[in-house]
């Protein structure tokens, strides 16, 4: 951090609001999402797993991390350095903590890849995209521990990094930022290879046309992660100012917490399809691409709708059962596991079967 200029007038404007609404948010959205997708593994699809172990771990690395930036912004983080050497409190503090926030979210980070690839290593799609899945993981691993390096090890002692009044020595900026722009890279690859595998596997598999718009849709959510790790590749231009880290940074923690919280949010739809769908049920009697049927109905699109009297009894009826938990068995095999619903299906199992047919 270069010495700010004593004789400037004091700006005393504030950033520091925008940490935390967009962190608070962001992070409500990474752990309601993720909630309930670990609600719906425990309890209904009975199938938690590695994948939702590290999603565990990203979770709690955002929640870290916010934690960390708050502390950042209570003691000054938003503000202008120059400015708090004069009226505190120490800027010192606040990069520490923004520091430290850096850290944990780059933990966050190599989770979610390591989550997102033992997902779709459990998809069982074939040797050849589990052998790209493990390299795209590995790349995306290896990005982002460059970055954690050059955090962590940017100063000796580690303390010079927030306190430039302390002996010792530091690596440029250049090197923490050329670090940064390798991290960003990775994570942006992996989020194309994660969002455009699926589809392509989509294309050479049997489903129905609502499950592959369906499935299509909850992947290329996906692309949120993205087009947010490509703003804040963008910002990280901010970190070659260097002169006053406290204001010059902001706009990069906003999207690097929008960059991870937005991943965990793709990586927990994929769970929820079938809960959307009954909700939909539960709500509104309509019943959208399902794996059961309820006696003979008419199709409209996408969506299921009650004809006749006699099948208005029978939906009605379905839906007492699913209000009184009698049909939950058969959400739990059918419906709750919407993710998995392609697992154990390959381009080779469809051609025989056609074949056979």
């Amino acid at each position: 951090m270069q010495r700010p200029d004593p004789t400037a007038p004091l700006n005393y404007a504030n950033q520091g609001n925008i940490i935390v609404i967009s962190g608070i948010a962001l992070t409500v959205l990474a752990v309601f999402s993720s909630g309930l997708r670990f609600q719906t593994r425990i309890f209904y699809s009975k199938s938690f797993s590695w994948d939702d172990g590290f999603l565990v771990v990203a979770v709690t690395g955002v929640i870290l991390t916010l934690a960390f930036n708050l502390l950042a912004v209570r003691y000054g983080y938003g503000r202008h350095v120059a400015t708090l050497l004069v009226t505190g409190p120490d800027p010192a503090v606040a990069l520490k903590y923004q520091i430290v926030s850096e850290a944990t979210n780059m933990f966050a980070m190599m989770a979610l890849k390591v989550s997102l690839g033992m997902s779709f290593v459990r998809l069982r799609l074939g040797e050849r995209i589990t052998w790209g899945i493990y390299v795209t993981v590995a790349i995306a691993l290896l990005c982002n521990l460059c970055a954690l390096i050059a955090i962590l090890g940017q100063c000796r002692p580690m303390e010079r990094a927030w306190n430039m009044g302390i002996p010792g020595n530091c690596w440029s900026n250049e090197v923490k930022t050329v670090t940064w722009y390798v991290q960003s890279a990775g994570n942006i690859l992996s989020d194309l290879v994660f969002t455009i595998g699926p589809l392509v596997y989509l294309s050479k598999i049997k489903v129905s046309r609502y499950h592959r718009w369906a499935l299509r849709g909850v992947f290329c959510l996906g692309l949120l992660a993205t087009g947010c790790g490509i703003v804040k590749t963008v910002e990280l231009r901010q970190l070659l100012l260097g002169g006053d880290p406290t204001w010059d940074t902001i706009n990069l923690t906003v999207w690097y917490t929008a960059e991870i919280a937005t991943g965990i949010f793709a990586a927990s739809l994929p769970a929820l399809k079938a809960r959307f769908e009954a909700l939909l049920f539960y709500m509104f009697h309509i019943k959208a691409g399902s794996g059961y049927r309820s006696g003979p109905l008419s199709h409209t699109g996408t969506a299921i709708t009650r004809t006749g009297k006699s099948q208005t009894y029978i939906m009605d009826r379905e839906l007492a059962d699913l209000r009184n938990g009698t049909n939950r068995s058969q959400f739990r095999n059918d419906d709750w596991a919407s993710d998995r619903q392609i697992l154990h299906s390959s381009p080779q199992i469809f051609a025989e079967e056609r074949r056979s047919s």
